[in-house]
């Protein structure tokens, strides 16, 4: 799946499907470390593409990050449209009763 996503994202760079598909995959197969080392120069070309933060969030949550500073700014405090899925996303289970 990882290679897969490479190779989407290779040939279509702007397509924001694929840079998430490739954090997902290497966070699958590799670790949450590489995962989230793929976003920070995604959310910086697209910044306001709440899906790339959102994921950003839940990787930063998943490393102890409860905080989720600069990731959860502009897409959980602000309850942008993609913010009720955090309140089903284990990754952010951490937030739930502040999300709530």
């Amino acid at each position: 799946m990882e290679a897969v996503a490479h190779t989407l994202l290779r040939s279509d760079p702007e397509n924001l499907l694929w840079i998430v598909s490739l954090a997902t995959a290497t966070r699958r197969t590799g670790s949450i470390h590489s995962a989230k080392a793929i976003l920070p120069d995604a959310v910086e070309c697209h910044p306001a593409a709440a899906i790339l933060q959102y994921h950003l969030a839940c990787y930063e949550c998943g490393l102890g990050d409860r905080s989720c500073q600069g990731a959860s700014g502009p897409c959980v405090q602000a309850r942008c449209k993609v913010a009720v899925l955090a309140l089903d996303d284990e990754d952010l289970e951490p937030l739930w009763e502040s999300l709530s």
